[in-house]
C-alpha cells in the first residue's frame, strides 16, 4: 500500500515540477498504563488538472488491519482535501504496547519484486516498528531503518539524468517520525524535543543508501514496566 502510494506520489512531482509533494508522518503515543495509539498520516500533492479526482491507489482499506490480534481496538481511514493536497489518515489504538506492534504487520502491503532501494512498506511491520528493552532504571527505544538494497544499480547510458532527477524528487520526501513517551527522557538521538515528545525527520533519499537506528532512553518504574513488558 505504502510503496504504491510512494510511486504515484513520484510520477505526480514529475508532473508538477515541484519539490515537497509528498510528505510521511507517523505520530505514536504510549500511555503509562500501555495504552497505544498511532496516526500515518499521507500528504500528497496534487496537480491542479488532478484535483477533481482521488487517485485509487490512496484508497486505503482498514477492514483487515488488526485482524486476529488480542488487545488490538480499532482502525479508521479518512481522506480529505485541504489547500491542494490530499491526506490520507490511518489512526489506530490498542490496549497494549505489544498489540500496537503487532497490528503494524496487517497493514496492507504490496506483493511486488524490490526493484526500488527503499522498500517503503517494510518501514511499517512490526520489524521495523519501535523495539523496547528493560535496562532497569532505564526502558531503551530503538527503531532501525536498514537499505533493502545496500548494492547501486549501475545507471545505463543516457539514464544518469534521469537518476539524478530521482534522487532529487526522493531527497524532497520526508519521513516524519513523532514519538509521545509515557516517561521522562532521559537521552535521545532526536533532532527534537519537547518535553516527552521526540521528533526524527529523515529524507526516503538518505534512507535509500544508509542505515538509520533511532535512540532513547526513558525513565523505567515498576508500574510502566508492567505495562509495557
Amino acid at each position: 500500500m505504502l510503496k504504491r502510494l510512494f510511486t504515484v506520489s513520484i510520477i505526480c512531482m514529475l508532473c508538477a515540477t515541484m519539490a515537497g509533494c509528498l510528505e510521511i508522518e507517523e505520530k505514536v503515543a504510549i500511555q503509562q498504563d500501555g495504552q497505544s495509539s498511532s496516526l500515518l498520516r499521507l500528504r500528497l500533492y496534487l496537480p491542479k488538472d488532478q484535483k477533481q479526482k482521488t487517485p485509487p491507489e490512496m484508497d486505503i482499506k482498514a477492514d483487515d488491519i488488526g485482524k486476529g490480534i488480542d488487545g488490538f481496538e480499532s482502525a479508521k481511514v479518512t481522506t480529505r482535501e485541504v489547500f491542494g493536497q490530499l491526506i490520507t489518515e490511518l489512526s489506530m489504538k490498542a490496549r497494549s504496547w505489544k498489540a500496537l506492534a503487532k497490528t503494524y504487520d496487517t497493514l496492507p502491503k504490496e506483493q511486488e519484486k524490490k526493484d526500488q532501494n527503499v522498500d517503503v512498506d517494510q518501514l511499517f511491520t512490526e520489524k521495523g516498528f519501535y523495539q523496547l528493552k528493560n535496562k532497569g532504571k532505564t526502558i531503551q527505544i530503538t527503531r532501525t531503518f536498514v537499505p533493502s538494497n545496500t548494492k547501486k544499480k549501475k545507471e545505463k547510458k543516457g539514464e544518469e539524468g534521469m537518476g539524478d532527477l530521482v534522487s532529487m524528487l526522493m531527497g524532497s520526501i520526508k519521513l516524519r517520525l513523532e514519538l509521545d513517551l509515557p516517561s521522562d527522557v532521559v537521552s535521545s538521538n532526536a533532532e527534537e524535543k519537547d518535553g516527552r515528545r521526540l521528533t526524527w525527520v529523515i529524507p526516503l533519499d538518505y534512507l535509500s543508501s544508509h542505515k538509520v537506528v533511532l535512540q532513547a532512553e526513558i525513565k523505567a518504574t515498576p508500574e510502566l514496566v508492567k505495562a509495557l513488558f
